[in-house]
């Protein structure tokens, strides 16, 4: 059964680093939570090195930069990965062997051309394009069901691959939920199209994270973050203790009788603490 705790502190012996996610538990876009920058200095106080693993189609200093705005003291992470940076290295590197075979033509859906600048691909149209690389997000100004639909129907006919840079369903804003691209990956899915996710709860994440952190052991690192499937199930598969923070993307399931169980069987994962929000 997962422990229930109103602070880290509580735990602070069994762990000597964290792997905080970024959306949901350090911001919502425009805020910080209440108490989250004094949790971050308080961790970093108390000697724990600090990981920032963000499910976005960005690069790691887009996540720097936003939080030093909101008030965030960057001198307190160790790093920054994004699971939008990660992609980009795999298709400059072209050393795992689904981006090897990959073409140099690309099908994009994002809001920005980032994950390719600068690299020998171009953007072009559906009928041109060796593969789908899904981006970051384009919602709310455009959604699955009344833009991307039929172009992944299409792509799936193709049998083109399809690049998803970010593997969540949900975004958090603050002004509430919005597609993400993982919903688009798993829309394509649907239609018959294949997928490689890279991001959380998949390996390639964790695997920087840990090279951020040499030295530590998996199981004296916490993934801390506010997703069930992503956060607690992919911290999980890396070795790592896992905090559930219950005021995000399942807050409203979580109101509800025997959320928590409700969750865990759902998505199949159990974490070892349960927080409200982040808190020393």
């Amino acid at each position: 059964m997962p422990q229930p705790l109103q602070f880290l502190s509580a735990v602070s012996p069994q762990f000597d680093a964290a792997v905080l996610d970024q959306w949901g538990v350090l911001h919502d876009g425009s805020k910080a939570p209440p108490g989250a920058i004094e949790a971050v200095k308080a961790l970093r106080g108390a000697g724990k090195r600090l990981v920032v693993l963000s499910n976005s189609a960005r690069l790691g200093n887009d996540a720097s930069d936003r939080l030093a705005a909101l008030g965030y003291d960057t001198a307190d992470f160790t790093g920054f990965v994004t699971s939008g940076e990660t992609v980009r290295d795999m298709l400059r590197d072209r050393t795992d062997r689904d981006f090897a075979a990959l073409g140099r033509s690309v099908f994009l859906i994002a809001r920005e051309p980032t994950l390719i600048e600068g690299l020998d691909y171009r953007a072009t149209d559906l009928e041109r394009a060796d593969f789908v690389l899904l981006g970051s997000s384009t919602a709310p100004e455009k959604s699955l069901e009344r833009d991307h639909a039929p172009s992944l129907v299409k792509a799936a006919e193709r049998g083109l691959l399809a690049i998803c840079a970010n593997p969540d369903r949900i975004g958090v804003t603050a002004k509430g939920f919005i597609e993400a691209p993982g919903l688009l990956a798993a829309h394509y899915e649907k239609v018959g199209g294949r997928v490689r996710y890279i991001g959380k709860p998949h390996p390639e994440v964790y695997a920087r994270c840990r090279a951020l952190l040499p030295g530590i052991p998996p199981e004296r690192i916490v993934a801390i973050g506010d997703s069930l499937e992503h956060d607690v199930a992919g911290g999980g598969r890396a070795g790592f203790r896992t905090a559930f923070i219950t005021g995000g993307i399942h807050a409203g399931e979580m109101a509800e009788t025997e959320g928590l169980a409700k969750l865990s069987a759902k998505f199949g994962v159990t974490p070892d603490w349960v927080l409200p929000r982040l808190a020393w």
